[in-house]
């Protein structure tokens, strides 16, 4: 709410907390009545983004913020609208972008000496002598980062794709040989981190964390197989498809340029073992 120019909103944040612990129930499309708690929350928070709308963003709102509300209200969004797409916007970068920057530097500040120094000189590399300020070009272009950060999602995320079957159908798996029925209007879920752990795409090594693990040879990115056919996507953490997330060039680049600012700028040392991930929550 800090974004907003409005602070002190302690309801808003419980609300935000008990949004998340809820949003993998809701999602999974589970009846209302055991999602009533949470879509609650959902709720309120929306509304009181609704009366902040409704009397006006205060100047010290984010520039982008207030440019956003102006868009979204030149295009006929009124404002419940617009507070909904913002609770999801919003919701999106917590559950997401700002846990997912946390995994990374914890992961980089616990891998062993020769992975940190290759990462931190990729992260030199991408940072101009000027200024602080990362060159995106540079950031898109590292294979060592986009490993680090392909690696970190690959352990910490929990996002699922949900599909309805358009009609029956049967699906054989390739491992087992078993043969499961799906009816037209089922939901078909895949959880990514049942992708992501596969021993038969990442090896026996899988539940171990590996910076380097998508650097191939030459520094090219490293591809994957299964059962002698190539894996086209061994880590789903943004979707796919219709679902597929729109700000996962944003969110990697951003996540990069936050790592290079940090350890550039300063000289860091974990006190604690890195914590365990909460695979309650959603996103990474």
């Amino acid at each position: 709410m800090a974004c907003f120019g409005t602070p002190g909103i302690l309801q808003t944040e419980e609300d935000v907390q008990t949004f998340d612990k809820g949003f993998l129930l809701i999602y999974a499309g589970l009846p209302s009545f055991i999602t009533k708690k949470y879509t609650a929350a959902r709720d309120r928070i929306v509304t009181v983004i609704s009366q902040i709308l409704k009397e006006g963003l205060p100047t010290t709102a984010h520039p982008v913020i207030l440019a956003r509300d102006k868009t979204m209200q030149q295009e006929g969004f009124g404002t419940h609208d617009r507070a909904s797409f913002i609770t999801g916007f919003f919701y999106g970068v917590l559950s997401n972008l700002l846990k997912y920057a946390f995994w990374v530097l914890a992961y980089t500040l616990h891998v062993p000496n020769d992975d940190f120094n290759r990462i931190l000189t990729a992260c030199r590399g991408c940072t101009d002598s000027d200024t602080p300020a990362p060159n995106l070009t540079q950031l898109t272009q590292t294979t060592h980062l986009t490993s680090l950060l392909t690696e970190t999602h690959r352990h910490v995320s929990s996002t699922l794709s949900i599909r309805v079957a358009q009609s029956n159908t049967t699906i054989t798996t390739t491992s087992t040989s078993r043969t499961f029925t799906i009816r037209e209007g089922d939901l078909v879920c895949l959880p990514a981190r049942v992708v992501h752990k596969d021993a038969d795409v990442f090896g026996c090594g899988c539940g171990e964390f590996n910076a380097g693990r998508f650097v191939g040879e030459e520094g090219k990115e490293r591809v994957f197989e299964k059962g002698g056919k190539v894996v086209r996507k061994p880590v789903a953490a943004f979707g796919g498809g219709a679902s597929l997330c729109p700000g996962r060039h944003f969110a990697s680049l951003a996540t990069k340029s936050f790592l290079c600012t940090i350890l550039t700028l300063f000289d860091i040392t974990p006190l604690e073992p890195i914590p365990g991930v909460d695979m309650t929550a959603y996103g990474s």
